[in-house]
């Protein structure tokens, strides 16, 4: 091939000479050395920065996949995306992006890009891969992994564009300064080839020392040359590369230390705290929240309620979380829970919040709760205190309320409104509406009071009536007083109302029960007393004669005891109000005993003889009005009564007390003269009274003192053959000498001298009967006892034990009784009657017939006999009423199988009535009187030895 001209002379030129040739051998040498270093020089550098880029990319990426971790769990958007935005500082970071399980993108440097798919991303394996190891991209790739399991994806891409163009500057400059050492010539070309090898050397150290991971490695060029400087920007690379690596650094510690301040306030809040996504799965829990479950919080992130707690407790939780996520709003609800770790109770308030990402979607439940157990401890004190109050305000029947003086609003408790019976839902508490509801006559009284409270500022208490709706009437006793401000002005009026209704109506009773009778609402003895007293000072300044009037039932006894109590009470109750009917107005009618009233009849003129015949007349009017029957319970009773009459007052010391004495001793003068009649009080009467009190004092002493003695009177059968006797009580006063029974057996029995009187005779009669029998005679007695003794409690034992004591045989003693016994408390006195029966003793009942006789009744006891009185025996032979009454008595005997004892026969002709009718026992004058015991004792032995008989007498005590 032949060269052009120039070419030929080019070549001549450059080969003509050695120097050329060693110089251009040198150049070609060295710049062929030169070229190869310079281009094995840039291929190293390019494989060195890409691999340093493929490991910054994945190092980035499994930064960015663990630091995402938390928020992509908890799909905190707004976390993501500033971790994301943080990357930027990157130079060469192309990209960067957080991908969901659907390799949806969450996060994105590239806004536009976020919810996009991704869809070349390999979903096996668990570590970092690169996906592009491309000059222009580095393309990297990491799971992001919470809980053991892959929630989504990190991508990062780092491009290499500053890279490749300073790579080309380099090699540029790297020919560039081949030429240059060409064109020094061959005597540099040693200097620089050692030169240049002996940096490139050093810099190939430090590039191997930085692969190795020794970032912090400078390279050390002198000179200014291509290769001074390529060290230089390598330098410079490698420092841009540390403060990238610094910044990244820097943010994980920045997000590392909020993340610790964030769990160090959660785990040091005293409440319990927790996160739930919407599923209700925990994100996150405090220690005290850790408490309540009893787990860890490693234990209970990942789990639901139903992991470990009841299902109904479970969905109770679920439904309140509901409740938040629906409204959009904090929900607050107070529940009782057990603590898993020890068991214990709290009162929680727990509060719900939804939870919101950047963009406003909800993504959670944030939970907090309260321990309020003290203050729920302390609210059910404070309800317990105000029920004890409320309780106590209504047994005490006590309200309470307040008056505030500037709103005028009256405050009330719930037992006021109970008092005054009002609605508090229809009614508005002022003090106005108080005032209406107080009755019309008290309402002026208590304003009054009221206003001279606000006036004077003093307290007031008062009772007054309030009038209810139904128009019934209640007492209340109201209390109150001012209370002030700060200030010194009066703020409020505070006070009590308590219901005293009941306490009024029991005062009225009280006064009621002790100046009124309560069976026939009579004044009683104390109010007659309190009148009298007030009649008499009056008497004595105008000089009048005022009149008390006793008026007693006749024989109001016997009907008590046969028709009973009841009938008795329905009779004194009619009597009253007759003689109400009767009266002035002005006068007093009162009971002032069982059946015995009182009139006190003032005004009766000023001359005792005046008022005498006044007091006659009304006394007459009243004997004219007790003649028409009273109509009880639809029986026709009569009665009569008397009437003890005296004037007052006879002198200036004359008191209630001596004049109702001197009536009463009038009107026994009445009953004593066979009553039905009036009787005027006289000095002699008085004197009477007297004695009456002496002997019932005298008798209290002589019978312990042993003057009673022991009088016995026979009893013969209709052949005059003796059946026993009856036992009269003498007494053997030690001035007046023997005292027979009507002197002082009256006055026994008013009193409880009566019991002590029987029992002293039935003790006399058993140890007689003892004494007897164990001589070997048989002695048969009855003993008359006061229906008193069949009241005492301890009746029947007494009975027993005296039996046993002296030693009697009980089936030869009979007790008499009378009618009225067995009508008081039928039920009390069968019961004891057939305990003593059941003994062996026998009962009768005396006097059979002078009473209101009830066959029904006796019908019902266990009587052995009956005893007709003497008053029937005596005439019966000549009056043919009483010769009925005796032959009825015989019959009612004969068809009850009854024994009758005749008593009072005292003469043949009675004797020989009784015997032609029935077998009679007779007891009288006509076959003995009463003698004493032990003179009657003596003759009957005489007569029991004589004629050998040992038995069959009847002796009769009475």
């Amino acid at each position: 091939m032949k060269l052009s001209a120039p070419l030929r002379s080019l070549r001549t030129c450059l080969l003509g000479s050695v120097r050329r040739k060693l110089i251009l051998s040198v150049a070609l040498v060295h710049a062929t050395m030169m070229t190869i270093f310079v281009i094995d020089l840039t291929q190293r550098q390019r494989e060195m920065l890409l691999a340093h880029q493929v490991e910054n990319s994945t190092t980035l990426v499994r930064s960015l996949a663990v630091s995402s971790a938390d928020w992509l769990g908890a799909m905190d958007i707004a976390g993501l995306q500033d971790l994301i935005d943080a990357q930027r500082r990157f130079p060469d970071l192309a990209f960067a992006m957080v991908l969901d399980q659907q390799g949806r993108v969450v996060v994105h440097t590239d806004l536009a890009r976020i919810g996009q798919f991704v869809r070349d991303l390999p979903r096996q394996g668990t570590g970092v891969r690169v996906l592009s190891r491309r000059l222009e991209l580095v393309d990297s790739f990491a799971p992001v992994i919470l809980a053991g399991r892959t929630i989504g994806w990190v991508r990062v891409g780092i491009g290499q564009q500053s890279t490749h163009a300073k790579l080309e500057a380099i090699a540029r400059e790297g020919m560039l300064y081949a030429v240059a050492a060409i064109a020094i010539g061959a005597l540099l070309a040693l200097a620089l080839g050692n030169g240049l090898t002996r940096r490139l050397r050093a810099m190939q150290t430090v590039m191997d020392r930085v692969r190795m991971g020794q970032t912090e490695q400078r390279v050390t060029v002198p000179g200014e040359d291509e290769v001074a400087r390529l060290a230089t920007e390598f330098n410079r690379m490698l420092a841009a590369l540390d403060e990238q690596r610094q910044a990244l650094a820097d943010s994980q510690t920045d997000l590392a230390r909020g993340r610790g301040f964030l769990k160090a306030l959660i785990q040091n809040i005293p409440d319990l705290v927790w996160l739930k996504d919407r599923d209700g799965v925990y994100l996150l829990s405090n220690p005290r929240f850790e408490s309540f479950f009893g787990k860890s919080e490693t234990e209970i992130v990942g789990k639901t309620d139903y992991d470990f707690v009841t299902r109904e407790s479970a969905d109770f939780f679920r439904e309140h979380d509901a409740a938040a996520l629906a409204a959009g709003r904090p929900l607050a609800n107070e529940e009782e829970v057990t603590f898993a770790t020890d068991g214990h109770r709290e009162w929680l308030l727990t509060t719900k919040t939804p939870m919101v990402d950047a963009e406003g979607q909800v993504i959670g439940v944030l939970g907090i709760g309260r321990d309020i157990t003290a203050a729920k401890r302390a609210d059910e004190r404070i309800r317990a205190s105000l029920d004890r109050l409320n309780e106590a305000q209504r047994i005490a029947m006590l309200g309470s309320w307040t008056l505030d003086l500037r709103s005028n609003h009256l405050e009330w408790s719930d037992e006021i409104y109970r008092i005054f019976e009002i609605d508090p839902a229809t009614f508005s508490a002022s003090y106005q509406g108080f005032l209406d509801a107080v009755h019309p006559e008290d309402r002026q009284r208590v304003d009054e009071v009221f206003s001279d409270c606000l006036k004077n500022g003093s307290a007031y208490e008062i009772i007054h009536r309030l009038l209810l709706a139904d128009g019934r009437v209640k007492h209340v006793h109201e209390r109150g007083e001012i209370r002030y401000a700060a200030d010194g002005t009066p703020s409020m009026v505070q006070g009590t109302v308590q219901d005293v209704t009941e306490r009024k109506q029991s005062e009225e009773r009280i006064h009621r029960l002790a100046y009124y009778d309560a069976l026939t609402g009579l004044p009683n003895r104390s109010l007659l007393m309190d009148r009298m007293t007030q009649v008499m000072a009056a008497g004595r300044r105008q000089h009048w004669q005022e009149t008390l009037l006793l008026l007693d039932i006749d024989r109001f006894k016997n009907i008590n005891d046969a028709r009973g109590m009841s009938l008795g009470d329905s009779l004194l109750q009619a009597l009253a109000r007759r003689l109400q009917g009767l009266i002035r107005d002005g006068d007093t009618l009162a009971r002032v005993a069982a059946d015995e009233f009182a009139l006190l009849l003032q005004d009766m003129g000023s001359h005792p003889a005046q008022g005498s015949r006044q007091a006659l007349a009304v006394a007459e009017k009243i004997h004219a009005a007790l003649r028409e029957p009273f109509d009880i319970a639809g029986e026709a009773v009569t009665v009569t009564a008397s009437f003890g009459v005296t004037l007052f007052p006879e002198s200036g010391e004359d008191t209630p007390e001596a004049v109702l004495r001197r009536a009463d001793t009038a009107l026994h003068r009445a009953k004593d003269a066979g009553g039905n009649q009036s009787a005027f009080f006289e000095t002699a009467m008085g004197e009477f009274a007297q004695q009456r009190f002496a002997i019932e004092a005298e008798l209290r002493r002589g019978i312990p003192a042993g003057e009673l003695r022991l009088y016995l009177q026979p009893q013969v059968d209709a052949q005059g053959r003796l059946a026993g006797a009856e036992a009269l009580v003498r007494w053997q006063h030690p001035q007046r000498g023997l005292l027979p029974p009507s002197v002082f057996v009256p006055i026994a029995e008013e009193s409880d001298l009566i019991v002590e009187l029987g029992a002293w005779v039935l003790r006399e009669a058993c140890r007689l009967m003892a004494r007897h029998e164990s001589a070997g005679f048989t002695l048969r007695l009855s003993v008359n006892l006061s229906p008193r003794h069949f009241r005492q409690a301890g009746f029947v034992p007494w009975v027993r034990e005296l039996l046993t004591d002296t030693g009697a045989d009980p089936t030869r003693l009979t007790l008499e009784v009378t009618e009225g016994l067995v009508i008081d408390n039928v039920s009390d006195v069968v019961t004891k009657m057939s305990e003593l029966a059941a003994l062996g003793i026998h009962f009768s009942v005396d006097d059979f017939g002078t009473g209101y006789s009830s066959l029904a009744y006796l019908k019902r006891l266990p009587i052995h006999e009956l005893k007709i009185d003497k008053s029937f025996v005596q005439d019966a032979p000549n009056d043919p009423d009483d010769e009925a009454l005796v032959e009825t008595i015989l019959a009612v005997a004969r068809h009850m199988h009854l024994k009758v004892v005749a008593e009072g026969v005292e003469t043949e002709e009675q004797a020989a009535f009784l015997n032609a009718r029935a077998s009679v026992i007779h007891q009288g004058y006509l076959y003995g009187r009463p003698q004493p015991a032990e003179v009657w004792e003596a003759r009957w032995l005489n007569e029991a030895a004589a004629s050998g008989d040992r038995g069959g007498h009847r002796t009769t005590i009475g």
